[in-house]
């Protein structure tokens, strides 16, 4: 038996969802670390666009808009599914690096 599909990271509502962050003034700066996003990368670029739950969905987070972020795939890929906590004075992602 094939298995299902996640709801909460494939079908029309997720892609809906990607479309319009994509589309709005949030859609093109990092919100991590808050540089611009080259719209023409394409993935696997680790500098290309992806969106990023600002409250991961393995915390209780929505696939709503409110809930999502640009991100670039490499930063977003670096916060993984941490929470706020992280953060520095000026609201930047800490890297486990930085720590």
């Amino acid at each position: 038996m094939r298995a299902m599909a996640d709801p909460r990271r494939n079908g029309k509502s997720y892609r809906d969802l990607r479309v319009r962050l994509k589309g709005s003034h949030r859609g093109t700066t990092c919100h991590i670390c808050q540089k611009p996003i080259d719209m023409t990368l394409a993935w696997p670029d680790t500098m290309s666009w992806s969106m990023d739950h600002i409250t991961p969905l393995s915390h209780g987070g929505l696939n709503i808009f409110e809930n999502v972020a640009a991100a670039h795939l490499t930063c977003n890929s670096r916060r993984g599914n941490q929470l706020d906590l992280n953060r520095d004075a000026n609201g930047r992602w800490i890297a486990s690096r930085d720590w």
